[in-house]
């Protein structure tokens, strides 16, 4: 075996058995050996390159890689691997100090993901993917798988992606940045039909319908509350008992919460309703004068308990 001297920066070229300073081709000079050789030593790791010289490196340089399959400086890594610009070498998974994910198109390790082949960054398989997974969102502004989308953006269930306009017939939510049929509860939020959004409170001129907690809007003055319930403008909520806090009574013609009723109509505060008639449990009598249920008549007039009115003379078969 021939061992070159080191002083002079030989290698042995077996085939000729000479020292010589620059090895032929298809050979690389090996340092830990002082040899030409085929392929360079895997213990320690050395990669030959043709730039410089038929040379074994112990790292690539200048956009080469290091590639352990062919143990060479390439320009572009085998199928499998990753050219990693922080250490000049293909792996297998990209580095996390610095953030890099895998790139199947290039098979690089890219620090963002290519919006020209709208490719986003995942962080469970740690690649560039064009469909993000389950629990997951592809987020524009990042290039990145995230579990919420950024200000501005909501997430689709249906596409696995962020996007700027919710699709049709679903709401915008801005408690946790998605597209939803149904708006979140807890706490509750309604979705309004014109700006398709989630509101905690209803714009004005519409009501939180309970039943469907979208907002409805009145329609030529008639309340679009579903049946039952009437619209109260102190809450902006449709509601089954008006407020007795700012006797407000439930009017019919209108299904909306007034504060005083329409003829034939009388306001009743046992229920606080518009009624045609006063209850007789508890026992009240409509006052026409005020258009409300009363419990005592005023001076000059006479509970009828047959028309539950008060009456300036009573009906014939009754006395005052």
């Amino acid at each position: 075996m021939i061992t070159c001297p080191i002083v002079y920066s030989s290698f042995a070229n077996t085939a000729t058995k000479l020292c010589v300073t620059s090895c032929p081709t298809g050979t690389y000079a090996d340092p830990s050996v002082r040899q030409c050789v085929p392929q360079c030593a895997s213990m320690p790791a050395l990669f030959s390159t043709t730039q410089g010289g038929n040379l074994c490196l112990t790292n690539c340089t200048n956009g080469f890689f290091a590639d352990n399959s062919t143990r060479s400086c390439v320009t572009a890594c085998p199928s499998g691997t990753f050219a990693d610009n922080s250490t000049y070498t293909c792996v297998s998974t990209c580095p996390t100090n610095p953030m890099f994910w895998a790139d199947n198109l290039t098979n690089t390790c890219v620090y963002l993901c290519s919006s020209t082949y709208d490719r986003y960054a995942d962080n469970s398989s740690r690649t560039c993917v064009i469909n993000c997974p389950v629990d997951t969102f592809a987020e524009p502004v990042s290039r990145r798988c995230k579990t919420n989308c950024a200000s501005g953006y909501f997430a689709v269930n249906a596409t696995r992606r962020c996007e700027t306009v919710c699709p049709a017939n679903t709401f915008a939510s801005t408690l946790n940045r998605m597209c939803v049929a149904v708006c979140p509860v807890d706490p509750i939020y309604y979705g309004d039909v014109v700006s398709w959004t989630c509101l905690t409170s209803c714009p004005t001129g519409s009501y939180g319908n309970p039943l469907t907690q979208q907002c409805v809007y009145d329609v030529n003055s008639v309340s679009g509350c579903p049946p039952a319930y009437y619209s109260d403008s102190t809450t902006k909520l449709c509601v089954q008992v008006c407020p007795m806090k700012y006797d407000l009574y439930a009017e019919p013609n209108s299904k909306a919460c007034k504060s005083s009723c329409v003829a034939p109509y009388l306001a009743d505060n046992s229920t606080m309703r518009c009624v045609l008639v006063c209850p007789s449990y508890p026992s009240y009598f409509g006052n026409l004068v005020t258009k409300r249920c009363v419990k005592y008549c005023p001076n000059g007039t006479y509970a009828d308990n047959v028309s539950r009115t008060c009456v300036a003379s009573c009906p014939s078969g009754s006395y005052a």
